[in-house]
């Protein structure tokens, strides 16, 4: 080899050996400082770009089991509330069997009802997470479950969630008909309010002697026939009319389902009348009997062409408690000896006579008319309306067997000179029956349960798909570990041997370097 002093190919050799040894180092230092085999597209570009796109993915699936998070806490927030509405109903149950015992005050159960049908409401308005309420409202909730790649392209799958409104102005509307107090009570000013009156005439003033008896007739809410008998009247100075209905009316039995007025005669031996009414709407009047006083004038005129039939419908304010769709009024009665019968059913469409068949007569009261802001007067006069349409209805007095229908601040009457007025009955399917109303509580439970048990099932779908996005973040991560992180056993052992190369290439250049040093030995003396 040719020896020069202006081309040193050893120096030349040495360097590059030991550029080589410590750009290996560096690449190694990097690999231990950062963990990746691969951190930079020139490290290996297949290789990142596949690491870089399977990081978006983790990253988006990350996000993706945040979002099933804040799902599983808005439905768990619906489920919370149908569990707590479901108890509520059971409450409501069990106050609906309790107003049952007749010694309770059916009106203070149906104010805790009431409450507890408003706390309902409260609770499904209040079920809201970050604003999604699942259980006062319809439609569907959609809830990103996973983006999935399909022929190279992204697609979102999501897990939809059914909404309900458990309000009484939704899916619950039957508890706005379960009431424990009587329709009739909710509808009608005072207890005697479409019960069948019975004005006798005929009453003369004499004095009395002997024993005296007064039996009413009637069938009990049961359909069970009864009477009931007061006795011992001439004993309690009864001499006229209105002391006959003082000593009724002072008997406990008598009161307890009964009440009468009389009226007396007055100067000159006029007759006076008595009144006679059953306080409950669920009983069936019979016949009034009043067993013959001996040695006196009581029972003369009292006949069925001496009495006088009426029916008196005092309604309250409709704000307090309007016809609802659905209730249905009867009234029964006779003409010339032939039972008549005219049904009222309140419901959509125009107030017109619906159907005629045989003895029974359908008409409609339109809902329109008497629900809402409609007053008592208003709820009279339309249903004096809509009575009058019927055919049996003889309102010109044409026979003596016909019926009357008025109405005056807001007071429906019905009266018939004679006994051709037989029952009135206010609704077809009273709320108060006690198997209606635990059909009624058992839908609203039915549809609470159903609702609660569809959350939960949602619920844990949410969780089971939560706890696979997880999983699945984690394989991936293991996936791209595998492909761009170092081995740091190896990259320490390359580490040492590089650091030995260096070393060694560091005194072969310095070797190297002294080359020229020899050549000038020759040149001295």
């Amino acid at each position: 080899m040719v020896s020069s002093i202006l081309t040193n190919n050893g120096a030349m050799t040495a360097l590059q050996s030991l550029k080589a040894t410590q750009k290996n180092l560096l690449d190694t230092q990097n690999r231990i400082s950062t963990g990746l085999k691969v951190s930079t597209a020139k490290d290996n570009a297949a290789t990142w770009a596949v690491a870089t796109s399977m990081r978006s993915d983790i990253a988006n699936f990350k996000q993706v089991s945040e979002n099933l998070s804040v799902s599983s806490a808005v439905v768990a927030t619906g489920r919370s509330a149908t569990e707590q509405m479901t108890d509520l109903v059971k409450q409501i149950r069990t106050k609906i069997t309790a107003a049952q015992n007749s010694a309770v005050d059916a009106s203070q159960i149906q104010a805790d009802i009431d409450q507890l049908t408003a706390q309902i409401n409260s609770t499904a308005d209040a079920a809201s997470y970050k604003g999604v309420n699942l259980i006062n409202n319809t439609g569907t909730e959609r809830m990103l479950s996973s983006v999935n790649d399909v022929n190279g392209a992204a697609v979102p799958s999501y897990i939809t969630v059914g909404k309900t409104n458990l309000t009484t102005g939704g899916s619950l509307s039957q508890l706005n008909d379960i009431s424990v107090v009587g329709r009739g009570d909710q509808l009608f000013s005072a207890v005697t309010d479409g019960t069948r009156a019975v004005t006798f005439g005929g009453f003369a003033t004499a004095a009395q002697a002997g024993t005296g008896t007064f039996t009413v007739n009637y069938t009990d809410r049961q359909g069970v026939a009864k009477s009931l008998t007061v006795s011992g009247l001439t004993t309690a100075g009864v001499d006229d009319a209105g002391a006959l209905a003082t000593a009724l009316n002072a008997n406990a039995d008598f009161a307890a389902l009964f009440k009468v007025a009389g009226t007396d005669g007055g100067a000159g031996g006029a007759d006076g009348q008595l009144v006679l009414q059953a306080k409950d709407r669920d009983l069936e009047l019979g016949e009034f009997k009043i067993t013959s006083i001996s040695g006196n004038t009581l029972s003369t005129g009292v006949s069925a062409a001496g009495a006088v039939q009426s029916v008196e419908l005092n309604f309250q304010s409709a704000s307090a408690a309007p016809l609802k769709e659905g209730d249905t009024f009867s009234l029964d009665f006779t003409v010339d000896g032939s039972s008549r019968r005219v049904v009222l059913e309140v419901g959509s469409g125009t107030t017109d006579l619906i159907s005629t068949e045989g003895s029974v007569e359908r008409i409609r009261l339109n809902i329109d008319e008497v629900d809402g802001a409609a007053t008592a007067a208003d709820v009279a006069n339309f249903v004096r309306d809509a009575l009058n349409k019927s055919n049996f209805i003889d309102t010109a007095a044409a026979s003596s067997a016909s019926l009357q229908v008025s109405a005056t601040a807001g007071k429906l009457t019905i009266t018939s000179d004679n006994d051709a007025l037989t029952g009135i009955s206010h609704m077809a399917t009273p709320t108060t029956d006690y198997e209606t109303l635990l059909d009624r509580i058992d839908s609203v439970a039915s549809t609470i349960t159903n609702v609660a048990a569809s959350l939960g099932s949602v619920g844990q779908r949410i969780d089971m798909q939560k706890d696979f996005m997880d999983k699945l973040v984690d394989t991936l991560t293991s996936g791209v570990g595998a492909l761009v992180d170092a081995d740091m056993s190896e990259e320490a052992a390359r580490l040492q041997a590089l650091q030995v190369q260096e070393q060694l290439g560091t005194q072969a250049l310095s070797i190297a370097n002294q080359a020229p040093q020899s050549i000038l030995s020759l040149f001295r003396g």
